[in-house]
């Protein structure tokens, strides 16, 4: 009897260290992924997952709201900065 319930013990702890080992993968694995969809932004340079354009090519979301709102002093400033 006291076998089987150390044994019901052991079983419990190794689960619990396989589920939090499974989940740390999973986090790891998420992190890559979006380390990854990082790449570089053609007019301030600054690293942001891009949006692509047919005029501009690869950018990020705020210079393309710069873009579209006219506002191309700032985004020049941006750019510079």
């Amino acid at each position: 009897m006291t076998l089987m319930i150390v044994m019901v013990v052991c079983a419990a702890i190794l689960l619990l260290c396989a589920w939090v080992a499974t989940a740390m993968l999973v986090a790891v694995a998420a992190s890559v992924v979006g380390l990854c969809s990082l790449r570089e932004c053609r007019i301030c340079h600054r690293f942001d997952t891009l949006i692509r354009t047919d005029a501009y090519g690869p950018i990020c979301p705020t210079c393309q709201r710069m873009i579209l709102e006219g506002r191309q002093q700032e985004l020049l400033e941006r750019r510079i900065g």
